[in-house]
């Protein structure tokens, strides 16, 4: 971060004294970050709070009223791509992101446990996702601003070292990793057979994520 505070100085000290090019570099820098991350956590609450986190709509192209065993087959096979294909990439995708915020943002000492507490933040988020969005999207929303705030109260604490270790250790954890990765797609799984059986029981509710 120094060599591009470094860099902005010198080119405003072109413009006003050096002392102001310094202050103004370096607001100019903590800004941006924090400008940019709740950019970014806006964007990724928004996708892994939600129940139904597909973009396309894989229901459109199953036969709503299945007539043949051909049918009913089809229909399977399009939930089975949906869950056991397209899911379980989310669940990487959502995992790395969280490994990624801790690592930088936090003070977890080792890569296992950064793992961990990732992996549970995630199943969490899904459970909430299928009582109500918008608890969901509340829970990723003060998890991140905490992370930004650790951030922001304690930035001595960051080091890039350390984060180096951590991504050094991921080969090492590959078996462990492929094992929390596939907690939450089970999960998913479950809640939406639950989901099915409540919807085939009481119907559907008004708000999302009931």
């Amino acid at each position: 971060m120094a060599p591009i505070i470094e860099m902005i100085s010198g080119i405003l000290r072109r413009f006003v004294p050096a002392d102001v090019a310094d202050v103004y570099s370096t607001i100019l820098i903590f800004t941006l970050e924090i400008a940019g991350y709740a950019i970014l956590v806006y964007i990724f609450y928004e996708f892994v709070a939600r129940r139904d986190v597909f973009g396309f709509d894989v229901e459109k192209y199953k036969h709503k009223k299945p007539e043949s065993v051909v049918h009913k087959l089809y229909n399977f096979v399009l939930s089975l791509f949906k869950y056991g294909v397209i899911f379980p990439i989310f669940v990487f995708f959502w995992f790395a992101m969280f490994t990624i915020l801790l690592s930088i943002l936090s003070t977890i000492p080792t890569t296992e446990q950064l793992l961990f507490v990732s992996i549970t933040i995630v199943s969490a988020v899904r459970i909430l996702s299928y009582f109500r969005e918008s608890v969901a999207k509340e829970v990723v929303k003060l998890i991140s601003l905490a992370l930004l705030a650790n951030f922001v109260l304690n930035p001595a604490f960051f080091s890039l070292e350390a984060i180096g270790e951590h991504f050094d250790d991921i080969p090492e954890l590959v078996p462990k990793i492929v094992q929390f990765v596939s907690f939450p797609i089970l999960l998913e799984w479950l809640l939406r057979i639950a989901l099915f059986f409540k919807i085939m029981l009481f119907g559907v509710s008004e708000e999302r994520g009931d």
